[in-house]
């Protein structure tokens, strides 16, 4: 599964470049600057977009200081280190193009809260503990499930974290129950109308999907022109029936593991009706995007 390798890019990674930054004891030369520099963008790129609700948020401010801690140690040990070697000028090159990418990451990410078209604006769906964005965002950086696909491409997948900063007790389980969000309670973001809901779909065990009923159990919403979709519910738990009116906070229904879903979270989106067919709509929580690992606290 794709989690492993990501868990061990997000916690090895940095440290690699701890290492080669560490094996540098020539101070204040232009290859240690452009090192630090690589490892300090590294580390934001990995802080920003890293597997931490796997693996608990914490980790990563533990993560932080622990390195400025031994780095710390290193510098005043080799600050006054007399046997310089000479630059070399390979080693400045590769650090220079580390730099480049890395920043180009983390540009990508800074931008994917920005949207030139609309959108609209919602309250957030869920209200029963803290929450992260698994995908979300205007970059393939922090949302390469959706942006992959237009229809998507503005697509929230909403995960919950417990009280040790992960979005369930053990870094993959079959048990939908080990899940923090199995079992919420999903509020309408707004007041508006139902105007379709599916309540009949079973749960997926994981990490198996349903790539025939591909939205699970759902319940679509109309405000103005805006359709908003909120997906993978549990069987029999949607409480709304088409047509009915909604104020914003009303009960909708449960998070659960259905359609195309490895693991219980909720997917939400919102798009226009037009003659191309979907067009998305960016959704804004006060007033803004969110993205990869942004935290909600309800």
């Amino acid at each position: 599964m794709f989690v492993y390798p990501y868990i061990l890019i997000s916690t090895l990674l940095p440290v690699i470049f701890f290492l080669l930054l560490l094996r540098n004891k020539n101070f204040f030369t232009y290859n240690w600057f452009v090192w630090f520099i690589a490892f300090l963008l590294c580390f934001i790129f990995i802080y920003q977009a890293g597997a931490w609700p796997y693996i608990g948020y914490a980790v990563r401010y533990i993560l932080a200081l622990l390195f400025a801690v031994i780095y710390f140690f290193f510098y005043r040990k080799y600050k006054k280190y007399k046997g310089r070697k000479k630059n070399s000028a390979i080693a400045g090159i590769i650090a220079t193009v580390f730099c480049s990418v890395f920043a180009f990451a983390n540009y990508e990410i800074i931008r994917s809260t920005h949207s030139d078209l609309k959108g609209i604006e919602l309250s957030f769906p869920l209200a029963e503990g803290t929450y992260a964005i698994q995908q979300g965002g205007n970059s393939k950086l922090t949302n390469a499930a959706h942006r992959s696909r237009i229809e998507y491409s503005f697509a929230y997948d909403i995960i919950k974290l417990n009280d040790k900063g992960m979005r369930g007790s053990k870094i993959f389980s079959k048990e939908i129950k080990d899940y923090a969000i199995y079992g919420d309670t999903v509020v309408s973001p707004c007041d508006c109308k139902v105007v379709s809901v599916r309540n009949s779909i079973e749960e997926n065990i994981p990490p198996y999907m349903n790539e025939t009923d591909r939205g699970g159990n759902y319940v679509i919403l109309q405000k103005d022109d805006v359709r908003i979709i909120l997906c993978h519910m549990q069987k029999n738990s949607v409480r709304v029936k088409e047509g009915q009116k909604l104020k914003t906070g009303t009960p909708l229904g449960l998070v659960g593991n259905t359609g195309f879903s490895i693991e219980p979270h909720l997917h939400m989106q919102a798009y226009k009706k037009s003659i191309r067919g979907r067009d998305q709509v960016p959704i804004r929580f006060n007033g803004k995007i969110l993205k990869l690992n942004d935290v909600v606290n309800n």
